[in-house]
C-alpha cells in the first residue's frame, strides 16, 4: 500500500485545489485501507471530468485495489485524462507501453508518450524519458539533453527527483561532478519533504568532502530525518552522540537514538544497540542482549550485524 501511495502521490493526483469533496476524500479513505470507498469516489470524480479522479482510479485498477484488477481498464482511465490534456494519464500509458503492461512493448511509442507527459510538466515522465536517452546513448552530446530531462523532473517533482539529480552530480559519472551543484540539489529535495536527501545533506556535511565541514547542520538534518521517521537518520545522529563527533559525547541519547533506529528495522542501528551492550558503553555489559541485537541487525541485512555475532559464537558465547 505504501508503495502505491507513493506513487499517486508523485503522480499529484492526490491533491488539488478545489476537489476536496471526491478527490481528498478518496485520498481519506485510501490511506485508510479502505480502497473500495476510495475507487467509488474517484470514479464519481472522473465521470465529472477530473483528470486526476480518472488517474487515481486507473492506479487502482492497474493494482486491484478496491477493484478486480484490469489492465484495459487501467488504459481505458489513463486515456481519458491523457486526452483532456493530463500528463500523468499519458505518462502512465507511456510506462504500460514502455513495459509490455497490457500491451505489446513498444518503447519508441513510450518515448512519443513520455514526451507529451514531460512538455505537461510530469515528473516522472520528464525522468523516465532521461532513463530511455540514457540507456540508449551514452554519447557526450546526449548527456546534456539527459540532464535537461533529469532537470525538468526535479523542477516538476516533490523533491525526490531532484535527490536523484543530486546523486549524478556528486557522482560524477554522467556529467562533471559538481558538489555545490549537488548540495544545492539535495537542500531543494529535503526542504520539499523528501527526507532521505535530508540524510544526504547531512551526510555531505558530517564529511565535508567539496564543502565546508558543518558538524552543526549535520546534526540538524540527521534530526530532521530521524524525527521524520526514516531511521537511518536516527542511526547517523546516534553515530554523532555516541563518539562525540562535533557533539558532546552522550551515550544515553545515543542509545535511545539507536533504539528508535532499530525499532523502525535498520539494521546498522540494531548491530549499533549490539555493540553498546556488547561494551558496556551507555549501558550495563550483557552479551545475550548483544547477541540478540547482532542476530536482529543480520536478519535485516547488516553484514556488520552478521559478522559481530559470528565473532562472539566463535568466543564460545
Amino acid at each position: 500500500m505504501k508503495k502505491l501511495f507513493v506513487i499517486l502521490c508523485m503522480l499529484g493526483v492526490l491533491f488539488g485545489e478545489g476537489e476536496k469533496s471526491l478527490m481528498e476524500q478518496g485520498r481519506e479513505a485510501f490511506e485508510k485501507g479502505n480502497f473500495q470507498k476510495a475507487a467509488t469516489l474517484w470514479e464519481k470524480s472522473c465521470r465529472q471530468d477530473n483528470n486526476r479522479g480518472c488517474v487515481a482510479l486507473g492506479v487502482l485498477y492497474e493494482n486491484g485495489k478496491g477493484v478486480q484488477q484490469d489492465i484495459s481498464q487501467a488504459l481505458k482511465f489513463y486515456q481519458k485524462a491523457c486526452n483532456a490534456g493530463d500528463g500523468s494519464g499519458c505518462g502512465r500509458i507511456g510506462l504500460m507501453y514502455e513495459q509490455g503492461k497490457g500491451v505489446k512493448q513498444n518503447v519508441e511509442k513510450a518515448r512519443e508518450l513520455y514526451k507529451i507527459a514531460c512538455d505537461r510538466r510530469d515528473s516522472l515522465s520528464c525522468n523516465s524519458l532521461g532513463n530511455i536517452y540514457m540507456r540508449e546513448n551514452s554519447e557526450v552530446q546526449n548527456k546534456q539533453m539527459v540532464i535537461d530531462l533529469y532537470q525538468k523532473a526535479c523542477d516538476f517533482s516533490n523533491g525526490f527527483l531532484c535527490n536523484n539529480l543530486a546523486m549524478i552530480y556528486r557522482d560524477g559519472k554522467i556529467v562533471k561532478q559538481n558538489v555545490p551543484k549537488a548540495i544545492e540539489l539535495y537542500s531543494k529535495a529535503c526542504h520539499r519533504g523528501y527526507i532521505g536527501a535530508c540524510i544526504n545533506l547531512g551526510e555531505e556535511y558530517r564529511r565535508g568532502e567539496g564543502i565546508k565541514q558543518d558538524k552543526e547542520k549535520a546534526k540538524n538534518y540527521f534530526s530532521i530525518a530521524c524525527i521524520g521517521n526514516e531511521f537511518l537518520g536516527c542511526t547517523k545522529l546516534a553515530f554523532m552522540y555516541h563518539i562525540g563527533d562535533g557533539v558532546k559525547q552522550d551515550l544515553s541519547k545515543a542509545f535511545k537514538l539507536y533504539q528508535k533506529a532499530c525499532r523502525g528495522e535498520n539494521g546498522l542501528g540494531c548491530t549499533s544497540l549490539g555493540i553498546m551492550y556488547k561494551n558496556g558503553e551507555g549501558v550495563k555489559k550483557n552479551i545475550q542482549m548483544a547477541k540478540d541485537f547482532f542476530i536482529k541487525a543480520c536478519n535485516l541485512q547488516d553484514e556488520l550485524g552478521c559478522q559481530n555475532y559470528a565473532l562472539l559464537n566463535e568466543a564460545g558465547y
